[in-house]
């Protein structure tokens, strides 16, 4: 008999804010996630549940949440959001649905995204500030390069708000179905985004108008030296408040001026260009 897929399920549970700071020492490394009620509910693959307990016990002593792990066989992913999944609302100008919803909204875009084994819902502050500042910012006509893109959530809204060449990039392949889907749900032909599956850090070509790293902070720091040169605007989420002076002195020591900045919760967003 074939074995059956399973996954390590790790299941942090306390304060929200306790569980998205904790859980920002590893959400990089997970496959996707989704919560309920106080609980949240990261999956991995079985060979990383050492490292991972390894990573959270150097920092559970800072926060008020507690840890378990469980083990769950492949299903069908966007099965667990049906009772969970919430639209999001971005500054009444956008709203994300489920694949399922067939609500109208009055809403001047509607996005379908399909929960899949990828980050990317908007329900995560660092996808919401990027969500917000897109509405807000992006031109019509400009190239964007999504680092680290999951779902294809910050590459969808680009295309929907009038981008002309977007390139996503996302390190596990994992994500290539749940991408395409969630093109095909909002009316995107594959080929009007290019999708590379690649490690950003290997990545040379920063010639866009805008670059959108929602991404790890650790992967951020050793971004930052890499796109020196580039005379994009450089959107940075994923990054704590509390990180906030660490990643401020590295921009400045290459070079790099803030320009904006965006909070929500414990998360914040840098606006960032080259002098």
């Amino acid at each position: 008999m074939k074995n059956k897929k399973e996954w390590d399920v790790l299941i942090l549970s306390g304060e929200v804010n306790d569980i998205e700071i904790a859980a920002s020492y590893i959400y990089h490394k997970s496959l996707g996630c989704y919560c309920i009620d106080d609980k949240h509910l990261y999956y991995f693959n079985r060979k990383e549940k050492i490292e991972i307990q390894n990573i959270l016990e150097k920092h559970i002593m800072k926060h008020n949440i507690s840890f378990d792990w469980t083990i769950q066989e492949y299903e069908d992913w966007h099965l667990n959001w049906k009772n969970n999944f919430t639209p999001i609302e971005v500054n009444n100008e956008l709203i994300i649905i489920p694949n399922w919803d067939k609500n109208h909204y009055k809403y001047n875009k509607v996005i379908k995204i399909k929960p899949g084994m990828a980050f990317g819902t908007g329900h995560h502050e660092t996808t919401f500030l990027m969500l917000k500042y897109l509405i807000k910012n992006i031109k019509k006509d400009n190239s964007v390069l999504d680092l680290g893109s999951g779902s294809g959530i910050l590459s969808i809204t680009s295309k929907i708000y009038g981008a002309k060449k977007i390139t996503a990039l996302e390190i596990d392949s994992i994500c290539r179905d749940n991408f395409f889907d969630n093109l095909k749900l909002n009316n995107i032909k594959k080929d009007e985004i290019e999708l590379l599956i690649e490690d950003v850090l290997c990545f040379s070509n920063f010639n866009y108008d805008l670059i959108l790293a929602n991404i790890n902070k650790n992967i951020i720091k050793e971004l930052i030296p890499k796109i020196g040169n580039t005379d994009a605007r450089i959107i940075l989420s994923g990054i704590l408040k509390e990180d906030k002076l660490e990643i401020n002195s590295l921009c400045k020591l290459y070079n790099m001026n803030i320009i904006s900045e965006n909070t929500y919760n414990d998360w914040l967003l840098m606006e960032i260009e080259n002098d």
